[in-house]
């Protein structure tokens, strides 16, 4: 019996349209780098207002109500998020979605 092949299946339509829903909604943010500072979640210059809260801490007395597990990471998440290395990776998977695309058509 032959080896079945588990290589999976690249939705190529499935990346282009996310790639171009990130990009839409990118255009709109904050742009980073960001990064993280007391419950915050900033980006530089570090003009006005913080980009994101996610951790329930009070700045002004110093306490924490409700600062989980949960709310670090989805503060480390956001900050590992930020659109200027986002947008890079979004690069970089167009230019997979377009070799794939190249290799598909010259082995039909």
């Amino acid at each position: 019996m032959a080896k079945e092949s588990r290589q999976r299946h690249v939705d190529v339509k499935f990346l282009k349209d996310q790639i171009s829903t990130y990009r839409r909604l990118m255009r709109r943010v904050t742009p980073g780098p960001w990064f993280e500072y007391r419950g915050l979640i900033w980006s530089e210059p570090r003009e006005g207002q913080p980009v994101a809260s996610v951790r329930h801490e009070d700045l002004y007395f110093g306490t924490k109500s409700g600062e989980s597990k949960e709310c670090v990471a989805n503060s480390d998440y956001i900050t590992a998020l930020n659109p200027k290395d986002f947008q890079e990776f979004l690069s970089q998977i167009d230019t997979l979605v377009k070799n794939f695309d190249q290799k598909k058509k010259s082995t039909t």
